[in-house]
Formats: structure tokens, sequence, C-alpha cells
């Protein structure tokens, strides 16, 4: 698992690296061209650039961090870093968006010049559409195939930014053809797409520094995984926490047939960890649950739980179900289904229809969360 962080991290490094060169070259060109012609959008365009270069070298550096070895104080290691660093470029290019549309606004009340355009700085603004172009759909493409935030979020703002090239390339030819110069309104609507760049940045990087439900697919191949595992009869309680994308740690409780000695579970728990492991999730604990399945009477009540369970609509599933009729208990978890109304009111319904339907028996009901 370490090795596979450390692959993912250089492949991070590897592309990063291409956008933070290609992204200076053409910052470097576009502003220069942009003062020269005296161009606001160009050189809007290239501090945009300049950005993303920003932007590359954050992402360099987050990867190389996320290296580090767990300590006493991270003992689950940097990888969040990555959130941290592309909160940082998402607040610096929200800036940028404010303070150009002000710029811009100025501008148009001042009525500035019209800037000159050249065949040089028509060419510069298709090879910088291509540019990007090609750089964001290859860096979105690796970020989702390895599961990197920064790098899906560096190529889809390169794809956005092209849309800022298509525009000034649109502008310069209204120009040209029909000499109306749009430059400064160009800047607005450039600006604007870089500030909601910015903001769908911020938004996804506070759900992950927050905590936020996995990859739903992640989540449904780790429990198609364990179910399959021969001896387990169901699985209860998996719980996954996201500690940087690439490290994945949690646990999970399974139920097993009561009559299965301790080598038999511990050859079960010992395989679902190994596999686990492949998938790129370190399961820390195992839990087991024993099910009796030769009590008729066990059978019934389960049945008669999940029967309860369906009639609600704040219930998801449940689990851990436990039938000990020696103890004359009964347990189980709820999975609740957080979007529907009067949701603690139903669950409390449910509650109280398991314990008249079940008087002659102690009932233990938890609420269990549902993170995978």
């Amino acid at each position: 698992m370490e090795k596979k962080a450390l692959d993912r991290n250089s492949l991070i490094v590897k592309f990063a690296a291409i956008g933070l060169s290609v992204n200076l070259i053409l910052s470097v060109l576009k502003i220069t061209s942009g003062f020269v012609i005296g161009s606001r959008a160009i050189t809007l365009d290239g501090i945009n650039s300049l950005t993303d270069s920003v932007s590359c070298a954050f992402i360099i550096v987050s990867a190389l961090l996320a290296k580090k070895h767990a300590d006493k104080v991270h003992p689950f290691g940097y990888g969040r870093l990555e959130y941290v660093f592309s909160l940082m470029f998402a607040i610096l290019i929200m800036y940028f968006g404010v303070r150009s549309i002000v710029e811009a606004i100025k501008d148009i009340i001042e009525e500035s010049t019209l800037p000159n355009y050249g065949i040089d700085t028509i060419i510069l603004m298709i090879v910088s559409l291509a540019s990007k172009i090609c750089y964001g759909l290859v860096a979105r493409k690796k970020g989702k195939e390895i599961r990197s935030p920064s790098l899906i979020m560096s190529g889809v703002d390169s794809i956005g930014d092209s849309l800022a090239s298509v525009s000034i390339l649109v502008g310069m030819l209204m120009q040209k053809i029909f000499s109306i110069g749009i430059e400064n309104y160009l800047c607005i609507l450039i600006a604007i797409m870089i500030i909601r760049t910015g903001y769908e940045m911020m938004h996804e990087c506070f759900n992950k520094i927050l905590g936020m439900r996995v990859d739903p697919e992640f989540g449904k191949k780790i429990r198609t995984m364990i179910i399959m595992q021969e001896g387990v009869l169901n699985i209860a309680n998996l719980v996954i926490h996201d500690y940087g994308e690439g490290t994945y740690i949690g646990s999970v409780d399974i139920q097993v047939d009561e009559n299965l000695t301790a080598l038999q579970i511990s050859r079960i728990s010992a395989e679902i960890k190994a596999k686990a492991i492949e998938m790129g999730l370190n399961l820390t604990s195992v839990g087991v649950n024993a099910v009796n399945l030769s009590s008729h009477r066990a059978e019934n009540i389960r049945d008669k739980v999940l029967l309860l369970a369906t009639r609600h609509k704040s219930i998801d599933r449940i689990e851990s179900l436990n039938v000990d009729l020696e103890l004359k208990s009964l347990s189980f978890s709820v999975v609740p289904e957080f979007d529907v109304p009067d949701m603690e009111e139903d669950l409390k319904k449910f509650e109280n229809e398991i314990s008249n339907s079940f008087p002659d028996m102690k009932v233990d009901i938890s609420l269990s969360v549902n993170s995978d």
C-alpha cells in the first residue's frame, strides 16, 4: 500500500511539473504581450496562467510532503496537506478574479484606448488554447484514475481557462473586422470564470477537510469483496476514513455462523484485511458478530426486525443484527437516511415498535454512520 501511495505521488508530481512548465511559459509570453500592445484581457489571461503555475507548484509541494511517513503527532500521515494547499490556491485565484473585475470596470468608465493586436498575438492565443485543452484533458483523466482532487482541479481549471482564450480570440476578430472593442467586457467575463472556478475548488476542499463520504464506487467495491468472502454472512458498520487521497483507513464488522471456530474466523479476518490492502484500504479491525442459524425463533425475530425497518423511510439499512436467546437480548445498528424529514421522530417510532414486538427481550439499538 505504501508503494502504491509513493507511485501515485510520483505521478502527481510528474503531471504537475508539466503543467507548471507549460503555464509558466504561457504566462510570461502573455503578460509580456499584453503589456506591449496594451491589452488588459491578454495580461489578465497571463496572470491566470501564472496562478495555474502556482497551483501546480502547490500540488508538487503537497505531493512531496504527503510522502512523509506517519509520526507521533500525525499517525495517519500528511495526505490531507493536498487539500490545504488546494484551498490556498482557490483563495488566491478568487482574489485575482475580483481584482480584475475592479480594474476592468475602471477602464470601461475611463474609456481606455483599444489594444493593437498583431498576428504574433493571435498565434500566441491559439497555442495557449491548444496547450490548455491538451493538458486539462490529460490531467483530469489521470487525476480521476489515481483519485487526486488537486490534479483533477488543475485539469478542470485548465479546460475552463481555454474558454478565456476563445473569448479573447473572438474579441480580436471583432476588433479587426468590425472595429468593435470588447476588451474590458471580456476581462470581466474571464474574471467571473476565474472566481467561479475558485469557489468550486474551495467548496470541494472544505468538504474534504471537514470529512465526507468516500467515493461510492470505492465503498461498493470494498463491500462486494467482503460479502463474497467465504464464511461471511453479512457485513455491518463499514467505516472508511479519508486521510488524503490514496490513504484510506477503516474498520468493518462481519456476521458469521456462531459454530465457526476461532481459527476459522481468524483466517476469514486475515483474508479480508489482505484483499482490502490490495484495493487501497487499510482495515485496522474486523469485528465479528455471531449468528444463530439453527434456531427458527431467532430467524423469525431477525425477519420481523427487518420487516419493521422496511416501513420506515428514515432507515437506510439494519446492521449487526444479533439475537441471543439464552440472554434474551436483541441488538442491532440502524443506518439512518439523513435526507428524510422528521428522521428522529420516525426512528423513535421504530424503536417503540421493536420494544412492543419483543417485550420479553432486552433491546439494544444504536445508530451507525453511513460513511462508505
